[in-house]
């Protein structure tokens, strides 16, 4: 008879399994669904006078863009440096504040 550990690793490998086997499908189905719909860009895009005025918003919208991607790598370089470091930059944080 198999023990609860065995019975809770078999569960999870299945589990693990299944989850892989959902995940495969429903990526096949999206990218499916992505051939077929087609979109039409100028339908979508902002109802702005001028081409000034919507050069300036993707403008800020790009910079947001890059500060955010800036931001987000930085948290994953102190991240990687690990659980001491998160502490110290945490305190610098609150010095700064």
């Amino acid at each position: 008879m198999a023990s609860k550990k065995d019975e809770t690793h078999g569960m999870r490998k299945k589990a693990k399994e299944t989850r892989k086997k959902v995940d495969e499908t429903l990526k096949d189905r999206e990218v499916e669904l992505l051939r077929i719909t087609n979109v039409d860009l100028e339908s979508v895009r902002p109802q702005i006078s001028d081409d000034a005025s919507f050069n300036k918003l993707i403008g800020a919208v790009n910079e947001a863009t890059q500060r955010n991607e800036r931001l987000a790598d930085l948290k994953k370089r102190i991240i990687d440096l690990g659980e001491e470091v998160i502490k110290v930059a945490k305190e610098v944080a609150g010095i700064i504040k």
